[in-house]
């Protein structure tokens, strides 16, 4: 049993939500402890707030995992997404690749 964060990244509430019951769901049927949940919603610079703080939890060993439904709620840039991956490593929980 893990100590997770749940990150979603969302256009609006909903979206967001049904991101949120999504990893709540997998986070029960993974018996994962659920510490934190963020959701960061759109906006026009497209920044994705409470990201680095949740990133910043994961390093510092506050939560063992950061679980999103898929791997483009980090970025959309390649090379950020690619260079986020890589720091997080086996850490790093993305539902639409299991």
């Amino acid at each position: 049993m893990a100590r997770g964060l749940l990150y979603a990244y969302a256009a609006d509430y909903a979206a967001g939500d049904r991101q949120l019951r999504a990893l709540r769901d997998w986070a029960a049927a993974h018996t994962h402890t659920v510490v934190s949940e963020v959701v960061s919603y759109r906006g026009r610079d497209g920044r994705r707030i409470g990201l680095d703080q949740a990133i910043d939890d994961l390093l510092a060993g506050a939560v063992d995992l950061l679980a999103v439904t898929r791997p483009e709620c980090l970025s959309r840039d390649k090379a950020r997404l690619s260079a986020l991956v890589t720091m997080l490593g086996g850490r790093l929980v993305a539902l639409n690749d299991q």
